[in-house]
């Protein structure tokens, strides 16, 4: 997924726009987690899918699990506080993106199910446009990104190709967001 999502994001920004990357990064110690209380799917995704590797060391700051894996090029903007599912919640992306006049947001990345659904409800929630990328999203399973990306498309935004959404950004808005 990196290498094509790293391709979009080249001709994202040859198209003028802003490409924001953001990160999840914890505190050591679970000082990020409510009360001692660990975040809900360290506690509920293993029910259903079974013991994750390195489960305990994913997000917290300092691992391997916080190095950014796509390209970061100077003039992009970063989030690197995002303690919860959605990238709004807790993190500055709000204050950023209306300092910036951005009033759309176009969510590539992982998980389909978790983050990207989460954040799609938040945006949609602050009254951004939200496309969501179905070629550079992976969900948990084929099912469960399946029922993400309808309900995307049902309530909170478009879901399309980035190819559709690059000719689009070609040909009839000059690289503005639609």
């Amino acid at each position: 997924m990196v290498a094509p999502i790293d391709a979009f994001h080249d001709e994202a920004r040859a198209a003028g726009v802003r490409i924001v990357h953001v990160k999840s990064v914890l505190r050591p110690g679970g000082v990020d987690d409510l009360a001692g209380i660990p975040a809900a799917w360290r506690r509920t995704f293993p029910l259903h899918m079974g013991d994750i590797p390195n489960h305990a060391e994913h997000a917290i700051e300092g691992s391997r699990w916080t190095e950014w894996v796509t390209r970061v090029e100077p003039g992009d903007m970063r989030v690197e506080n995002k303690r919860r599912l959605s990238a709004f919640y807790p993190t500055d992306l709000d204050f950023l993106l209306r300092n910036q006049r951005i009033q759309t947001v176009v969510l590539d990345g992982g998980f389909t199910d978790c983050c990207v659904l989460n954040t799609a409800f938040d945006a949609n929630n602050h009254n951004y446009r939200v496309i969501v990328l179905r070629d550079l999203v992976r969900g948990t399973d084929d099912h469960l990104e399946a029922a993400a990306l309808a309900m995307v498309s049902l309530h909170l935004g478009l879901v399309m190709d980035s190819a559709e959404l690059l000719l689009a950004w070609k040909t009839s808005r000059k690289g503005r967001p639609i």
